[in-house]
């Protein structure tokens, strides 16, 4: 790989990704939770495939940190398709709301795709942030793809040793699936 003109190498720039847990939902669950994260990497990065068992298209997914359930979440997410673009954003909130993820009446076998990643997330002195990008597909039609992106943060500063994810209203669908890494 060459970036502005280095070759990069694994030997000089190694990067180790231990995967820390791996939640399959075999039957429909509230939600997905990492706990006790060990604090000995320097960033988790979650990778998944989800569907609500919401009846509808799609539904906003939510995140908390350590368990945090007061108001201080702030997050933004930016949302593409339709040859349309919307941004939604929230602060103060008792959850973040990263994204949102395809429901039940969806194609069979379509699910949500799903990336985090969670910076420093071991570090005491600073706010648990994440970033999220995901793909959804609606229907099996042109205008019902959807790109999203979202970012927020949990105001204080402690390192996170937990992570939940869930649907705003209803379980996660058997089938799905998230995998957290942490990252040196």
């Amino acid at each position: 790989m060459t970036l502005l003109g280095q070759v990069l190498s694994s030997a000089k720039y190694p990067v180790q990704e231990i995967l820390f847990d791996d939640l399959l939902v075999d039957e429909d669950a509230a939600s997905f939770d990492f706990i006790e994260i060990p604090q000995t990497y320097k960033h988790l990065i979650l990778f998944g495939a989800v569907k609500s068992a919401i009846s509808a298209s799609s539904e906003a997914w939510k995140l908390r940190f350590n368990n945090i359930s007061t108001s201080t979440y702030d997050w933004v997410e930016a949302v593409f398709g339709n040859n349309a673009a919307s941004f939604l954003e929230g602060a103060a909130e008792t959850s973040a709301n990263p994204l949102h993820i395809v429901g039940s009446t969806a194609p069979e076998g379509i699910f949500s795709m799903v990336y985090g990643y969670f910076p420093n997330y071991a570090d005491t002195d600073v706010a648990p942030s994440y970033v999220f990008l995901n793909y959804t597909k609606i229907a099996n039609v042109a205008t019902s793809q959807w790109i999203y992106f979202g970012g927020g943060s949990e105001r204080s500063a402690a390192a996170i040793d937990r992570i939940t994810l869930y649907a705003a209203a209803n379980d996660m669908l058997a089938g799905s699936r998230m995998t957290l890494y942490g990252v040196n």
